[in-house]
């Protein structure tokens, strides 16, 4: 485990039930690393406030 600090709040995330554990981590993640967000397809990943959902045309 790299930094626990970031497993234990993606696991506080993810048994909120805001998306699923790797979103969580991912988040946690890259926010400590200075990035803004993350983009994403994921529209229960993008319920994170790390994550950016892509709009994607209307069929």
């Amino acid at each position: 485990m790299e930094n626990a600090a970031e497993t234990w709040a993606a696991l506080k995330a993810f048994s909120e039930g805001r998306a699923d554990f790797a979103d969580c981590l991912i988040g946690r993640t890259i926010g400590t690393l200075g990035c803004a967000a993350t983009a994403t397809f994921d529209r229960i990943a993008a319920r994170l406030p790390e994550f950016v959902l892509v709009p994607t045309p209307d069929p």
